[in-house]
């Protein structure tokens, strides 16, 4: 039986007793997760923080196939720029990390490249690929044009 509880390296090291691994297990932080052993499915998003200018965002499913024998995989994979992994943690006699989410970059931790124009507010990022594509192709970030005429 797969194991999909693992949601690190080192429980994958735990849980895994022949797990090999080639580079940092862990370049991408575990934003959320949800798994059932007994139902043979899982869900996660994850997140490997490029310092500076963004985050590549990873979202995969897994589902037992009805006859039990074998996994359906899906995964996204997409660029998400300004944003930064942010932990949160809970103090119950000491420090605890609880979760991660995605965060606006503060001004300071902006991105510094000089080719980057008009990089939007995660808050105006476009809903859907259409949308994404235009706003990649012009020059203005994707913003209507202001209009000289009164």
């Amino acid at each position: 039986m797969k194991t999909l509880i693992n949601s690190d390296g080192n429980g994958t090291t735990k849980n895994v007793p022949d797990v090999e691994f080639f580079g940092n297990p862990d370049s991408f932080a575990l934003l959320c997760k949800a798994s059932s052993q007994k139902e043979g499915w899982m869900k996660s998003t994850k997140a490997m923080e490029i310092p500076g200018v963004g985050c590549l965002v990873q979202v995969t499913t897994q589902q037992l196939s009805p006859d039990g024998n074998g996994y359906a995989l899906a995964e996204a994979l997409t660029f998400v720029p300004g944003v930064q992994v942010d932990c949160v943690y809970e103090y119950r006699g000491e420090k605890q990390l609880i979760g991660r989410r995605l965060v606006s970059m503060a001004p300071q931790d902006a991105p510094i490249d000089k080719n980057v124009k008009n990089l939007p507010d995660i808050t105006e990022l476009p809903a859907t690929e259409a949308e994404m594509l235009q706003m990649m192709t012009d020059d203005d970030g994707g913003k209507e044009p202001e209009s000289d005429d009164e």
